[in-house]
């Protein structure tokens, strides 16, 4: 299992990155594999990677989408990964978007 950190400051002060970093410290030992780090404004979060499955050698998290409007960071699988991609149509995009399937 990885390690995943938050932070977030509700009275708005700003979150910096060496906070998430000194954080993910701490979980090295969970994910000695590779590490991220995302900050904006009051928010951070942060990644230690544990690579378990082929598909997760291609993950780079925590992920933001394209306008940065939608961040996420998960320890996750999916099972059904073809059916949902049918069904949301995303099979066409470019690859390195997503992980391998």
């Amino acid at each position: 299992m990885s390690g995943i950190v938050g932070l977030f400051h509700r009275h708005g002060n700003a979150v910096g990155r060496r906070q998430v970093e000194t954080m993910l410290q701490t979980l090295v030992h969970r994910g000695p594999d590779a590490g991220g780090v995302w900050t904006w404004a009051n928010a951070g979060l942060g990644h230690r990677m544990l690579w378990t499955t082929p598909e997760s050698l291609n993950e780079i998290l925590p992920r933001a989408s394209a306008s940065g409007a939608c961040v996420i960071t998960a320890d996750a699988r999916i099972d059904n990964r073809a059916e949902l991609i049918e069904q949301l149509d995303c099979a066409a995009r470019r690859r390195g978007s997503r992980t391998a399937i």
